[in-house]
Formats: C-alpha cells, structure tokens, sequence
C-alpha cells in the first residue's frame, strides 16, 4: 500500500488549478534539463513516484514524458489526475516506457518564496510545466468534454461517518501532520497503520476526483451536495491501475480485499452510482519530441 500510495500523493502534489497570467511576466522555469535516459527498462511496482517537489524546483526522472502531461493538465480544478485514458492524440512514444526521460527544472531566484509557499506552488507548477511542454516540445493542447461511464459520489441512507475539519489553515495543518503530502485545496494526505489513508482538511470534490477516481478506475463526480472540508480516515482496496506504457513490464496484481463499493459504504457511509457524465479529457493537438540539452 506504501508504493500505492506514493503514486496517489505524487498526482495529488501535482493536481493544482490554472494561476492566472500576470502582467508582469508569464511564469516559467529559468532553467530545464531534459535528458534521455537510456538505462535498462524496469519493472516498475504500480504505485512508483515519477516526479519530485524540491525547494527550488522539480525532477521527473526515468520516466515517460507523458507524466509532465499528467501535471501539466490536471483536470477540472486541480482535484483529479490525468491518467491516459483521458488523453487523446498522443503519439505512442510519448507513453513508451523504453523512451524515458530525466527532466530537472529550476525556479528563479525571484519566484523562490512564492514557490515555497505551499498555497501557491500548485498553481505555479501547473502554469510552469505548461510553460516547459511549448518551449520545448511544442505542445498545442486544449481540452475537451466528453460522455463517458463515470461514477457519482452520494451519500448512503445512513448518513455521511466522517467528521468535519478541526482546522483548514494550511500552516496549522503542516505544523500538525509534518509528515504528510499536501493535497489541492490545502488538504494534507498521511499514511496510516495497515495502509489506512488519513485526510485533513478535504473537500468532498477532491476526495470523489482527487483520490476516488484512482481507485475506482473511472472518473468519480462529486455529488454529495457536502460543502465545506472534512477530516476523513479510509482503508481502500487496491486501485483499478490504468493500462501500463508500454515497453513496461507490470507489477503481479494484488489481493483486491473488499471492494471500493462496500470500503465507502462501512467506512464513510458514502455510496458509488453508476452514470454516465461529462468529463474533461486532454486532446493534444501537436507534440514533439524534445530537444535535449
């Protein structure tokens, strides 16, 4: 659960809403590495974590280039994670798990304090990754609605078994839970004992399109009519993985245990509907290859 779980809190980290353009100057990364890497393919655990916060900016290492997609265009407003089955037009090397990439990008001296600044880094890391695919890959993009099978989050007959928030300050928060992984919407992720997962702070849409959706296997709405933030604890089954890159040999699947369906309902007093939805999906209109330096 420990390897799955890096897997859901590296596309939480990079979950974030689009920062507006200042007048000032679009941000961007004043410095990118992108190397190809040319190791031994590997078997990766599903649950592996590509990419890496730093105090000065961010490194993908070893990875496919799809991944820089995945935190570039991270659907609705932050609160999910773009797996490739909701991106269209992508060439097959960009998802190729024998063409793997190291991508190393640095944050200006000027933009340091706003980066380190937990409320704001999403969003930069958003507008900045978008900035890096056009410079350097050339990437047009726009996203699109399309019907879909989705899931629609809803309260069971019983009542919601969750408690609202103690505290939705970001700092108090990371004082409290050092240990754990910011989420969108300043919300804090902390493993638990026998792979429980610990949210503080959690609105429903991050939990149904953030965390939900992972497992689940098809998007996840949010149609619990629950505002506010929450303190949550759950012991979820593994995640219905999307397929894996190819060139990528995948991990064995794991004992499934209790389904999600019934973890929600015992646990949260929460419910998974059928439906069918609109949901965002990527649809890249040009992308090349990098160039190396």
């Amino acid at each position: 659960m420990k390897r799955v779980l890096g897997v859901v809190l590296g596309f939480f980290v990079a979950s974030a809403s689009v920062l507006a353009q200042t007048a000032a100057k679009p941000l961007k990364f004043e410095v990118v590495s992108i190397k190809r890497n040319v190791g031994q393919p590997r078997m990766i655990m599903f649950g592996a974590q590509p990419g890496v916060v730093t105090a000065d900016g961010f490194r993908c290492m070893d990875w496919p280039l799809s991944f820089l997609f995945q935190i570039a265009y991270a659907p609705g407003q932050g609160n999910g994670f773009l797996d490739m089955r909701r991106i269209e037009g992508a060439p097959d090397w960009l998802n190729n798990f024998n063409e793997r990439y190291d991508v190393i990008a640095k944050v200006a001296d000027e933009d340091l304090l706003r980066w380190r600044d937990v409320t704001q880094r999403r969003a930069m890391m958003q507008e900045m990754v978008r900035a890096l695919l056009a410079d350097r890959m050339k990437v047009s993009a726009h996203v699109d609605s399309r019907e879909m099978p989705v899931y629609e989050l809803m309260v069971d007959k019983g009542g919601p078994k969750f408690q609202t928030a103690e505290t939705v300050d970001a700092g108090e928060l990371k004082q409290k839970h050092s240990y754990g992984m910011e989420a969108p919407g300043g919300a804090v992720v902390m493993p638990g004992p026998r792979g429980e997962l610990q949210l503080y702070g959690v609105s429903m849409p991050v939990l149904a399109e953030g965390l939900l959706s992972f497992f689940a296997g098809r998007p996840v709405l949010d149609k619990t009519g629950l505002e506010g933030e929450y303190d949550v604890r759950l012991t979820p089954p593994p995640p219905t993985p999307p397929p894996p890159p190819s060139g990528m040999t995948a991990a064995p699947a794991m004992d499934p245990g209790p389904s999600l369906f019934t973890v929600l309902q015992e646990q949260l007093g929460l419910k998974l509907v059928p439906a069918k939805g609109p949901v965002e999906t990527l649809v890249i209109d040009h992308v090349e290859r990098p160039s190396e330096n």
